[in-house]
């Protein structure tokens, strides 16, 4: 298997997608970590140690990236070409003013210990989130 010429999709044998069946995931992480840990490679060659770890390295970041939805966001959009320049500004008005109230929330959170207001924050967030998720799938 030609491990480093995958991207972390094809390595764990997962169809590109912001879904992902994380047994599959799990279960494919073992197989492979079991199959290219360094320990396994203690009494090959330098070159192939290196290449283990380099290898294992590689498997960790895969699982990390996809284990994870945000970053599986990021990755996906990172292999099909659309990269991220966070030097530039945001100019989503929208976004912006949202990000205001969540940070006066968070704020009035801190003098107000109202629990039932921070569940019902947590509930909107989470209901947020899914909302963009199902927007990106729509794209």
């Amino acid at each position: 298997m030609k491990v480093e010429k995958k991207n972390f999709f094809e390595l764990f044998n997962l169809p590109i997608s912001v879904d992902i069946n994380v047994e599959s995931l799990e279960l494919n992480y073992k197989k492979l970590q079991k199959s290219f840990h360094p320990d396994n490679f203690i009494n090959s060659t330098i070159v192939e140690q290196t290449s283990a770890l380099r290898l294992s390295s590689q498997i960790n970041d895969g699982y990390n990236t996809l284990k994870n939805i945000v970053t599986r966001i990021e990755y996906i959009l990172t292999i099909n070409g659309f990269i991220v320049d966070d030097s530039k500004t945001f100019r989503d008005k929208e976004f912006l003013i949202k990000q205001i109230e969540i940070n006066d929330f968070i704020e009035s959170i801190s003098s107000n210990n109202n629990q039932s207001n921070v569940d019902i924050f947590i509930k909107n967030i989470g209901q947020s989130m899914h909302d963009t998720i199902i927007e990106i799938k729509k794209s």
